[in-house]
């Protein structure tokens, strides 16, 4: 046992309680905390989901697929729900952070996040699991489609096999929640065109950060940098505020073995390393090369 070994231990540990005694001092002592952002995934009505628009009083701003995980967890009293949502929210935290969970729960960005139960660190995690599992990557296209742009990392190393995957399964689900709400999807399209870009003050607006997103996913795709397709995708975001930088925490799964990069991840190149490359065919043992067969 090494100090390593119990520093490492001990982030975990220690982020693990300070998040349960958020979620406890939340949910006892200050009424359930502030979940605004949760009371609007679990108050839409998916087949009308814009009837409360723009910014405030619960407006809905993801994509009528999305809306139905409101309906869903809405079957539950909404405090039931609201423990749930954080307690899992916390459980990506501690998957991606391991060691670094105490340091960035004591940062504002995670523990508003928290509070508020947006779903940044969500999408963060789906971007790293997306590298696995490339259908993980509706939950980014269905709720908060520009940071799809990021898949420009895949078609800069033409890997066009998790490309398809990604976009299959979202069409996929998005033709079903057409089937079920066509209208919802047409007033979607309508809400989406009425506005202008959505911004907080002091945050640039999605437009001037689109072209950044862009080149960083491009380039980091070229170099063959995983972290950069989450960077592409936090500056790609709809709307930039205090909670956004909550989605970077799932790049620390990139510097240790991560259960969130999957079964392969011991070789997974750690955050600074490119992707390897195929590694050279194995030569035949001695005394078992192939002959030709007599003519």
């Amino acid at each position: 046992m090494t100090i390593r070994w119990v520093i490492s231990r001990a982030g975990f540990v220690l982020g693990a309680a300070l998040g349960l005694a958020f979620i406890a001092s939340w949910t006892l002592l200050l009424d359930g905390g502030n979940a605004y952002d949760l009371h609007a995934y679990w108050v839409v009505n998916p087949v009308a989901p814009y009837a409360h628009q723009g910014l405030v009083g619960d407006a809905f701003q993801y994509t009528p697929a999305a809306a139905w995980v409101g309906a869903v967890i809405h079957l539950l009293p909404f405090g039931v729900v609201a423990v749930l949502w954080r307690l899992s929210q916390l459980g990506v935290i501690l998957a991606a952070a391991g060691p670094f969970s105490i340091l960035v729960l004591l940062t504002v960005p995670v523990a508003s996040e928290l509070n508020l139960g947006n779903i940044n660190i969500f999408l963060g995690a789906a971007v790293v699991v997306g590298f696995q599992s490339p259908a993980a990557w509706a939950l980014i296209l269905l709720t908060k489609p520009t940071a799809g742009i990021a898949l420009l990392w895949f078609v800069a190393r033409r890997d066009w096999r998790s490309l398809r995957i990604a976009i299959g399964v979202t069409l996929i689900l998005a033709a079903i929640s057409f089937v079920v709400t066509p209208q919802a999807w047409f007033d979607y399209v309508a809400y989406m065109l009425s506005r202008p870009a959505p911004s907080v003050q002091g945050w640039p607006v999605l437009w001037v950060r689109l072209p950044f997103a862009a080149l960083v996913a491009i380039l980091g795709g070229l170099r063959g940098w995983r972290w950069t397709a989450l960077v592409a995708a936090w500056l790609a975001l709809p709307v930039w505020w205090d909670v956004s930088p909550s989605m970077l925490v799932a790049g620390l799964a990139f510097t240790w073995r991560s259960p969130l990069l999957g079964k392969n991840y011991a070789r997974w190149p750690v955050l600074w390393r490119r992707i390897p490359g195929p590694p050279p065919p194995m030569p035949p043992a001695p005394g078992k090369e192939q002959t030709e067969a007599p003519a």
